[in-house]
């Protein structure tokens, strides 16, 4: 049976962009958390949406103005 995981090199690489980490901006692949992370212990996270409908945000301002 063949192996299908990816090549070591493949693993590797990194997207391309830039990290913002502990206050500071960085290459993909210099970004790196603790494994005592609060967020990475406990899967906290927070995240927002904007939703857009027909190419335009909907309601941004309600989504803006909300508390």
């Amino acid at each position: 049976m063949a192996d299908t995981r990816p090549s070591t090199a493949a693993a590797t690489q990194f997207p391309p962009g830039t990290a913002y980490v502990d206050g500071r901006y960085c290459a993909m692949s210099e970004a790196k958390i603790s494994v005592l992370d609060w967020g990475f212990l406990r899967s906290d996270a927070t995240y927002d949406v904007a939703h857009v409908w027909k190419g335009r945000f909907f309601r941004l301002d309600k989504h803006i103005d909300r508390s």
